[in-house]
């Protein structure tokens, strides 16, 4: 017995040995060469990293979308792109919706990973089982990919992840995830910072970048560059920890490109879509809406890789990933259609056009009725998402006119105590007449500001007043709680504390008015004046 355990465990050894790195799932190659900010100062390590093959590894940031995981067919809506005139025809600022593949029960949210840097000369080597140790040379990013070849590196790496490291791969109910190209909302989505940014900052031109920073400091373009590919991770990240999202190399995307038109996207479909500019690209040439088309073949009939093109990883799942979710996105979306023909709110008469419909036997005329049904509970459903972000406005607003009276409100005393002792000083009789007139010109500047100060706090208490009453009057409380609570998740995931005090304050003054919506302007005056209530 111990002759055959023996020989049992030296078969098992000596397999194991002869396996080549290509096959081995061991990182071996130092952190410095695929996450290199892990070693930085100040940077935190990558939220997942995956084995490759021949020792390599490939580093992805969590990208948190806020939408429910109880319910399957919810999303969220974003405006990308930009209102730049120029550009407007290819990256004119449109609609779109994202959903993240996994969901966290945990903090009620979904996520997606996204490759933290652009694809390395070394993993481009590894995916291929060209096995090399790993250099400073091979961090460069790897450029001239091609569209297919992007493609099919995603399914190498794929089936190499699931032959040799399967349960290292983030899974959805047990379905483990693959390799493939962004979406360009996926990309656009975590360039600009995703959830942890705030709204203004999302729609802005750039990421946030340092006071006394520039684009330098974040992307190569063709002034920092010498006009050639650079290593992964040499300039600063993103918000979520990303790097080279601006310049570098321009990154492929899953998709063919499609114009813009008018708030979304053509209808023609293009050729290769690619974002984020390149190492060739003029600084004001990178921001977060840069797009471009690029032919899918050359003039000779070959594929396109020009040298600027290169590719970041994202991993999905499938969407139906068994019977249970399959089931469950049936059940919310029957939910979700039983909502839209509620007859509270105008869906009577999509329920008349179901009677139609059952009863209907021409079969063209059928589908006539179908379609104009569709188009109308589409119509409902904009409706709604343009009733959210009209909260979202109200409490937005509300929040910020509550930090003007506070603020305000503190000018007003420092200014009453500087009225007071100038006033005092300015009948001083110890004093000379130069200097009680010196004191008599400070008291009448600080008798103006405060006068100031007053109206400025005035027209806030009206506006207060007046978005406290435009919310009551305009949506249900079911409906205004439901935006805030999304709101205070989104802030808190962005570290915006200081705003959320002021979300949350103004959430409570509208509970307030709610339960008495008739009480006076002083009192919601009061109300405003007041610190860290109902928490």
């Amino acid at each position: 017995m111990r002759d055959i355990a023996f020989r049992i465990t030296f078969l098992v050894a000596t397999a194991l040995n002869s396996m080549s790195p290509a096959q081995s799932a061991e990182i071996l190659w130092p952190t410095k060469f695929f996450d290199p900010a892990a070693e930085k100062a100040g940077e935190r390590r990558a939220d997942l990293i995956l084995p490759m093959p021949c020792g390599g590894a490939m580093a992805f940031q969590k990208i948190v979308v806020p939408v429910s995981p109880d319910e399957p067919i919810s999303d969220i809506h974003l405006r990308l792109g930009s209102s730049e005139q120029e550009t407007g025809y290819r990256e004119n600022s449109v609609s779109s919706y994202l959903r993240g593949p996994f969901n966290d029960i945990e903090t009620g949210n979904t996520h997606y990973f996204i490759g933290r840097y652009e694809l390395s000369r070394d993993q481009f080597s590894a995916i291929n089982s060209d096995c090399q140790p790993a250099s400073n040379a091979g961090r460069v990013v790897k450029n001239g990919l091609g569209w297919f070849e992007a493609v099919d590196l995603s399914r190498k790496y794929t089936e190499w992840l699931f032959r040799e490291a399967r349960g290292r791969l983030p899974s959805e109910q047990g379905i483990p995830a693959f390799v493939r190209l962004p979406t360009e909302t996926e990309w656009e989505y975590a360039a600009r910072g995703g959830a942890v940014v705030s709204e203004e900052e999302f729609g802005s031109w750039r990421f946030p970048i340092g006071f006394d920073e520039s684009i330098d400091h974040y992307g190569w373009s063709y002034l920092t560059s010498r006009q050639r590919p650079r290593p992964i991770g040499s300039r600063k990240s993103n918000p979520l920890g990303l790097f080279d999202v601006y310049g570098n190399a321009e990154e492929l995307m899953l998709e063919p490109f499609r114009l813009s038109s008018l708030g979304r996207r053509h209808g023609q479909v293009g050729g290769l879509a690619t974002r984020g500019g390149s190492f060739r690209s003029r600084p004001e040439q990178l921001y977060s809406a840069k797009r471009a088309e690029f032919p899918l073949y050359s003039v000779d009939g070959k594929v396109n890789a020009l040298d600027t093109f290169g590719i970041r990883f994202v991993l999905s799942t499938h969407v139906n990933i068994n019977l249970d979710r399959t089931d469950a996105i049936k059940a919310n979306w029957r939910e979700f259609f039983a909502a839209a023909e509620s007859p509270d709110d105008g869906g009577d008469l999509i329920e008349e056009i179901n009677k139609f419909i059952d009863t209907e036997t021409e079969e063209r005329r059928k589908k006539i009725l179908i379609g104009f049904r569709n188009v109308l509970t589409q119509e409902r459903h904009s409706l709604v998402e343009n009733m959210e972000r009209g909260i979202r406005s109200i409490l937005e607003n509300g929040a910020v006119l509550i930090s003007v009276i506070q603020e305000s409100g503190k000018m007003k005393n420092l200014l009453n105590a500087e009225v007071y002792k100038f006033g005092k000083k300015s009948a001083d009789e110890s004093l000379s007449e130069a200097e009680r007139g010196r004191f008599s010109d400070l008291l009448a500047e600080a008798e103006k500001e405060l006068v100031y100060q007053k109206s400025i706090q005035d027209d806030a208490n009206k506006s207060y007043s007046d978005v406290l009453e435009t919310a009551h009057e305009n949506f249900a409380a079911s409906q205004v709680f439901d935006v805030y609570d999304n709101l205070r998740f989104r802030l808190r995931q962005g570290g915006q504390e200081r705003k959320l005090d002021f979300v949350e304050e103004f959430y409570c003054d509208y509970k307030a008015y709610v339960d008495q919506p008739n009480m006076s302007r002083y009192s919601l005056r009061d109300l405003a004046a007041e610190n860290s209530r109902c928490r």
